[in-house]
């Protein structure tokens, strides 16, 4: 078995650059509480479709493209709308790998993510109440230590195959995060981020790769959320067009600005979710 020594100083660092993509892109920790669904099993790098250890590029084909993205120091983080339609998925990715996930509560869920039980590790969800934390094996408990400011506490863990931090605040577990241990991180080969596309054209769609039509329609209003127009306006969408292309299905978003009336189009390849 691996050794473990507790959170290390970059772990902590990707639980800070968390917190600050909670607060500026507007996740919530107290949504209305569902019930905690059967964890993955022990093992398996992927957490809520996301394969950890894999390469940005692969991510992106895999998942699809990100609602947004946002760069800290030399970390790059990836929002994705979680399968469940309920939470954020934060993937930090370093040097061209995605190496951890966070998992966050959101307060726009999909209509189909309102009732739908929240993602969990370790048989522990978002909103659960922190005593469900007795659930995991004191064996694998590493550390706790309060959140800077002393409004929460970090609990860290860990098994074969992943470290896990649970956020707490106000008695409610609220962030959750999976990473893969040191070694298996200084082991993964340097890589190179995808260019991700504009969508200003067919030919440059954002690519959204949801599992459901419920996540994937609303992944692509909430990636118009986070775009801005002059002097910080929003795009408001007046017109939506159904497109077929070359075996790709596209939607396209015509939309006019808040601020000075500009309008543009936005491109969304939907072809894997559609229907679904």
């Amino acid at each position: 078995m691996r050794q473990t020594q507790g959170t290390s100083g970059w772990q902590l660092s990707l639980v800070v650059v968390l917190l600050s993509c909670i607060v500026t892109l507007g996740a919530v920790p107290t949504p209305a509480q569902a019930p905690t669904p059967t964890p993955a099993p022990i093992g398996n790098r992927n957490v809520e479709g996301v394969t950890l250890g894999e390469t940005a590029t692969e991510l992106v084909q895999e998942v699809g493209e990100p609602i947004t993205t946002q760069a800290e120091g030399d970390i790059t983080m990836y929002v994705y709308l979680a399968p469940t339609g309920n939470a954020l998925e934060y993937v930090h990715v370093v040097d061209g790998n995605a190496v951890a996930i966070g998992l966050s509560p959101t307060d726009n869920p999909s209509p189909g993510g309102k009732n739908a039980p929240f993602p969990a590790l370790l048989g522990v969800a978002l909103n659960d109440p922190a005593s469900k934390l007795d659930v995991i094996p004191k064996s694998q408990l590493l550390s706790t230590k309060q959140l800077g400011g002393g409004d929460g506490t970090i609990h860290t863990y860990h098994d074969d195959t992943f470290d896990y931090i649970f956020i707490e605040q106000n008695g409610i577990v609220n962030n959750i995060s999976a990473y893969l241990p040191n070694d298996v991180v200084d082991g993964l080969s340097s890589s190179t981020e995808p260019l991700l596309h504009d969508g200003s054209s067919i030919a440059n769609a954002i690519v959204l790769g949801a599992a459901t039509e419920d996540v994937g329609i609303h992944s692509k209003y909430m990636y118009m959320q986070y775009q801005r127009c002059a002097n910080n306006g929003t795009w408001n969408a007046t017109k939506q067009f159904l497109l077929h292309q070359g075996g790709h299905t596209y939607h396209r978003l015509q939309v006019t600005c808040s601020t000075d009336g500009s309008t543009r189009s936005f491109y969304f390849d939907v072809t894997k979710f559609i229907g679904k």
